[in-house]
């Protein structure tokens, strides 16, 4: 009688084809998620530009700003770190699947 883990096995072919798709959008998140920081920095730049030509902007406002930027970046790289850490658990997955079970390999 087959065992539980051998009802599931997926072809090796499915498995990988898998890991090259899951490879193209890490990729494709990675040049998006580049890009957006790149174009939040720029913005960061020019806000911070306009701000210093003006005298009468209280101190409290230019703190502010810079308090939001603060927690822009620290959120980014928080939001970074979890799609990252969601892409290496589907990619362990991945690899668990593609390792037979133990009673599959003596059998």
């Amino acid at each position: 009688m087959p065992t539980s883990s051998s009802l599931f096995q997926v072809p090796a072919t499915v498995i990988d084809f898998q890991r090259r798709v899951l490879e193209f959008q890490r990729t494709a998140f990675t040049n998006a998620f580049e890009m957006a920081v790149r174009l939040q920095d720029r913005r960061r730049d020019v806000v911070e530009r306009l701000i210093d030509r003006v005298p009468s902007l209280p101190a409290e406002s230019k703190e502010l700003l810079d308090t939001w930027n603060q927690a822009a970046e620290r959120n980014r790289e928080t939001f970074r770190a979890t799609v990252d850490k969601s892409f290496d658990l589907i990619d362990g997955y991945y690899a668990r699947l593609a390792t037979p079970a133990k009673s599959d390999a003596t059998a």
